[in-house]
């Protein structure tokens, strides 16, 4: 594992996530910064806790004092956490990953940056999981599959062998993917579903087995194309 965040570049319920994660493993967490950009209107965050300063307010900081950081912001603000992400990167921060110590990760496994693994996560051999990832409780991702960057999957979700999952998807709890379908950028699928057969991207899924119901619109947890162009330099792989 790698080091242990001193600044959280979130304030809110994800935060709230990655400081459980810290307590459950007996790492220090009493002690880190929250940033978030509520600053100016709520100085309090999650817990209560106070609120140091804005997101390029941790950023800044984080530079100037070699502090490690990691990215904890919602999936409903899940443009905004890629911008940041890239900002923090482009600005020479120590994004750090967090996973729980009962996770199994094949040895040829691959693993990027700011990635939070809660417990009992599996990742199967020759898998490769992109940065800015969370993987709730008990998610199995088994071998061969990608996973793209900017990707929240629910607690108790499979993949099988060789599934490709795009940038900025949100799988919810107990998804099933069937071996080698693919799920394209920008995908929400729903709570339950199976999945046997390719889902576009911009589009919210579910259902067994899963379709396509209608295209992501603002308020959903995956961004819109307008979104990550408003907010990000560019998009991930």
């Amino acid at each position: 594992m790698e080091e242990c965040p001193r600044a959280i570049l979130g304030g809110g319920k994800q935060a709230e996530h990655v400081l459980r994660l810290l307590e459950w493993m007996g790492l220090p967490w009493n002690d880190c910064l929250l940033f978030d950009d509520r600053y100016r209107q709520a100085r309090q965050g999650t817990q209560g806790r106070s609120i140091a300063g804005t997101l390029d307010d941790g950023i800044r900081l984080c530079c100037e004092n070699g502090l490690p950081a990691i990215v904890a912001l919602g999936s409903l603000v899940a443009a905004v956490r890629y911008a940041t992400f890239q900002k923090a990167v482009k600005a020479g921060v120590r994004l750090v990953s967090l996973i729980h110590p009962s996770c199994v990760l094949a040895p040829t496994a691959s693993i990027g940056r700011n990635v939070v693994m809660m417990p009992g996560c599996v990742v199967g051999p020759g898998t490769e999981v992109g940065s800015l990832c969370c993987f709730f409780s008990n998610v199995t991702v088994e071998h061969d599959c990608r996973v793209s960057d900017n990707v929240v999957v629910g607690p108790g979700s499979a993949l099988s062998g060789s599934v490709r999952i795009g940038a900025h998807c949100f799988l919810g709890t107990g998804v099933v993917c069937a071996p080698e379908v693919t799920i394209h950028d920008r995908t929400l699928v729903g709570s339950g579903a199976v999945v046997v057969s390719e889902l576009p991207s911009g589009n919210v899924c579910y259902g067994v087995p899963a379709r396509a119901k209608r295209e992501v619109r603002l308020g959903d947890e995956v961004p819109t194309e307008s979104q990550l162009h408003e907010f990000c330099f560019d998009s991930p792989r």
